[in-house]
């Protein structure tokens, strides 16, 4: 057969699948009476409700300050301010065929104006709810903290902690299966934390696999509970609620990078205005052969840990609280992390091992978590091995640093 008629086979058979898939009476043809309008966001949908859209946007803006004291001579008061735009995000979600097709497109600007794609993936969701298949670039689910939006934490930014710990966004396939109203359990397949941004062929993982469990331990309705927990706030009239969870993620690295087995173990707890949070996560590198450039020597058998603790109050309920967290992590001499398929810089071996930070503030909510001001303070007790922007922590040789935050975010 010659390649012309190859060609035309193909796009005849791609014809006739295209024909079927709009002859299926749950692709929503044609149809009139659609609706339009806003709830939590823009939407357009057919009047069947089988096919949707809903736009979004999410802004944060930030003046920072920060100010660090080092040792040597001359002078150590080495302080810097200014504004950040923290985050610009433009999402797009909704189903189509009927409500169990499901997409999601997160567009997201950076400080310095470029954008690039985050969430990037489509789903399926059987008919009675208890499993939901989604491909494509996504976050494995791993921390608690990662899991809960940008737009919920509870001070101006995650954690350091999460930021060093997390996967983040990787290419892969996830399974989300709901056995029973208290417990979800999500296994992703991915190609390696912070590798969102790489092709397979550049990133330093070949393959990762992860795993977490989540049950709503107290709660008298399960399903609410859950949702309680998609941010960190304990808003006026929610129940009781405490959830727990238990995750891990292994990584197998390219010739030259090291595997990474990660775990982690969390609780969260609202009543009453009073929400609390604790973690503890903890990795372990192996290496086998030559390093490549920019791996740290010593990395073969560090292993890592770190746990957090977070308390705030809800002072006038949906309007002001108060909020606290500490957190610690034992580098064991080494700081490691990929990101956009390559090291980062500064991953090198360390002579001080631990990184101590505390962090308090308050929210002022004029819209919830929609419209809202923070202001918080950063403390580093220990030098801060790399920058971190998302933190407004610099980089440091010696002694400690403190930053001021102050935020405005705006969601619709």
């Amino acid at each position: 057969m010659t390649r012309n008629h190859s060609s035309r086979r193909l796009l005849a058979v791609a014809g006739g699948v295209f024909s079927l898939l709009l002859a299926h009476p749950g692709t929503g043809a044609a149809q009139s009476g659609g609706q339009g309008g806003y709830n939590g966001g823009f939407f357009i949908r057919d009047a069947a409700g089988n096919n949707e859209l809903r736009i979004g946007g999410f802004y944060q803006t930030r003046y920072i300050f920060n100010s660090r004291d080092e040792d040597g001579p001359g002078n150590n008061d080495l302080d810097v301010g200014g504004f950040q735009l923290r985050r610009g995000q433009i999402n797009f979600q909704g189903n189509i065929f009927n409500p169990r097709w499901t997409f999601r497109t997160r567009i997201d600007a950076s400080n310095g104006g470029a954008f690039s794609a985050a969430y990037l993936w489509f789903a399926y969701t059987t008919e009675d709810d208890e499993f939901t298949f989604r491909v494509g670039q996504l976050k494995p689910e791993f921390l608690q903290e990662e899991v809960i939006s940008d737009y919920a934490q509870q001070s101006a930014e995650r954690s350091s902690l999460n930021e060093y710990f997390t996967t983040d966004f990787s290419k892969g396939v996830q399974l989300v299966a709901r056995p029973t109203d208290r417990l979800q359990v999500t296994g992703t397949v991915h190609g390696g934390s912070y590798s969102y941004r790489s092709d397979y062929t550049a990133a330093p993982t070949s393959v990762g696999f992860a795993g977490r469990a989540s049950w709503v331990a107290v709660g008298e309705n399960p399903s609410r509970a859950r949702s309680q927990f998609g941010d960190f706030q304990a808003w006026d009239g929610e129940q009781t609620a405490a959830l727990v969870g238990l995750a891990a993620d292994y990584e197998l690295g390219r010739d030259g990078f090291p595997d990474l087995l990660k775990w982690t173990a969390d609780g969260s707890l609202e009543s009453e205005g009073v929400s609390l949070f604790g973690a503890i996560v903890g990795q372990h590198f192996s290496t086998s052969g030559p390093l490549s450039g920019g791996v740290p020597g010593a990395i073969n058998g560090v292993d890592q840990l770190g746990f957090i603790g977070q308390a705030a109050y809800m002072v006038l309920p949906n309007k002001l609280d108060a909020f606290a967290r500490f957190e610690s992590i034992d580098f064991d001499g080494a700081w490691y992390r990929l990101n956009q398929g390559s090291v980062l810089n500064g991953s090198r071996n360390l002579a001080d091992d631990h990184l101590s930070l505390l962090t308090f503030g308050v929210n002022r909510y004029l819209v919830k978590n929609n419209a809202r001001f923070t202001l918080d303070f950063v403390h580093a007790f220990d030098p801060v091995p790399v920058s971190d922007a998302g933190n407004a922590l610099l980089q440091s040789d010696s002694g400690d640093q403190t930053t001021i935050r102050a935020q405005v975010q705006l969601r619709f």
